[in-house]
Formats: C-alpha cells, structure tokens, sequence
C-alpha cells in the first residue's frame, strides 16, 4: 500500500510539471513573437521579459533576435536583457558587439559581459579601455575594478598617465604597492584631483598594506592641494576603527591639522 502512494505521488507530481513548463514555454513563445513585431516599445519589452526568464530557451531567443539585426535601441535593450543570464554560452555575441560601430551598444556590450565569470572578458576590457570613445572607456574600467581584475592595473594606469580622470578610481581598486610608488612620482604631471582619487580608494581597501605602506600613501596625499586630497584623508581616518591603533591613522591625523589651521 505504501509503494502505491509513493507511485501515485510521482504521477501526480510529473502531471503537474508537464503543465508548467508547457505554460512557460507558451510564454516564451509569445514574447518571441512580440521581439519580431513591427512595435518596437513592445519588443523592448519583450527583451526584458525574457531577460527575466532563467530558462535557457529565454536566452537562445534574445541571442537569435540580436544575431538578425535590429534598430540601434532594441539592439540595447536585447543585449542588456542577454547580460541578465550571465551566461558563458553569450560571451563570444556579446564580444561581437563590443565592437560595435555605435559607442551605447559597446558599453552595454561590455556591462553584459561584465557579469560573466570568464577571464576572456577581462582582455575584452583592457582592449576597450583604449576605445575612441571616453563613456566607453569609463565603463571598461569601472567593470575591471568591479571584478578585481588585476590584469587590468598597467592598462589603467597608463589611461590615467594619459590624462584619462575615469581610471583613478579604478586604478586606486585593483593597485597594488608599484602603483602607489609609481603615481606618487606624478604627483605635479597629472590632475590633483585624479591623484586624490586613486590614493583616497587604495586606503579604502582592507587588504591594502601593510601599515607602513598606507603611512607612504597617506604621506603621499599630504603632498597633494585641494579638497579632494582633504577629504581622502577624512575619509581614511573615519575608516580606521577608533581601538586600532595606525601610523597612518594618526600621520593622516596631523596632516589634517596642518590644514585645518
């Protein structure tokens, strides 16, 4: 008696899936049509919708419908509902239009291949960190800071030297003690402000150190005029826990003295 129950219990629970995935697919369906209509605004939509869809035939219909060509805005929009799945299986379309001739379309090429945990997409960013286009180029770097990708710290780096302010922040993320020795030679060649930048976020990682290094950093910011320079220093101070003790704490301390007076 007890095996029937079990077998029924199977029965029933493979009667109530078939329906389900019919239903998903028939949704499917129905937005694959809306993706090929003639109405744009409810294409764009569809592309979301199946954005939001985990199931792999969900992404096969963004990936065909972006493979067949579309206007420059739906284009955006199937390429950002493609980033939605994270998928490896999307990495070599999406690197496609990273090279786009339409700069939107290459940064929202490079933010959907910005979730996908390939190293392959690190090199696509370091490549377009030399794109003709700044807003391209910003995003490049914000990506590769936002992976951690270390790779990226000489190309960033030599963004910065070129005068390019959207790499600071970047280069401050993934740079490591070269770097901080490197950009404290700049001091006076490039922007105050880029400097401040860079510096204010390697005091901002936990795992940048040791101390004595951080003190050299800090040192370094002290050399450095203007508001953004103070208020790096503000920042790491407030940072530290008020029981640790630091030389850079307090060296950040009385260099903030200095110019309060």
């Amino acid at each position: 008696m007890q095996r029937l129950f079990v077998w029924v219990g199977l029965a029933f629970a493979l009667a109530m899936a078939v329906p389900a995935h019919a239903q998903m697919t028939g949704n499917i369906e129905r937005l694959k049509a809306d993706l090929h209509g003639e109405d744009i605004e409810r294409a764009g939509a569809a592309a979301s919708a199946l954005g939001s869809l985990k199931e792999p035939e969900a992404r096969d219909a963004l990936m065909g419908a972006l493979q067949l060509g579309a206007t420059p805005k739906l284009t955006s929009a199937l390429i950002e509902a493609i980033g939605l799945h994270q998928s490896p299986k999307t990495l070599d379309l999406l690197r496609h239009f990273a090279g786009n001739r339409n700069a939107p379309i290459r940064a929202a090429a490079l933010k959907a291949l910005g979730g996908i945990d390939q190293g392959q997409v690190n090199r696509v960013l370091i490549a377009s960190m030399g794109d003709s286009n700044p807003m391209v180029r910003a995003t490049a770097a914000r990506l590769a800071a936002e992976r951690n990708a270390r790779v990226a710290e000489r190309t960033l780096f030599k963004m910065l030297r070129r005068g390019d302010r959207s790499a600071a922040a970047p280069l401050g993320t993934v740079g490591g003690v070269e770097t901080a020795k490197n950009l404290a030679e700049l001091i006076g060649e490039i922007p105050d402000a880029a400097l401040a930048t860079a510096f204010g976020e390697m005091l901002k990682r936990k795992s940048f150190g040791p101390d004595p290094l951080r003190t050299e950093v800090v040192k370094a910011l002290g050399r450095i005029p203007g508001a953004e320079a103070t208020a790096a220093l503000v920042e790491y101070v407030a940072s530290v826990p008020a029981k640790e003790v630091r030389q850079s704490k307090k060296t950040a301390e009385k260099l903030l003295e200095r110019r309060s007076q």
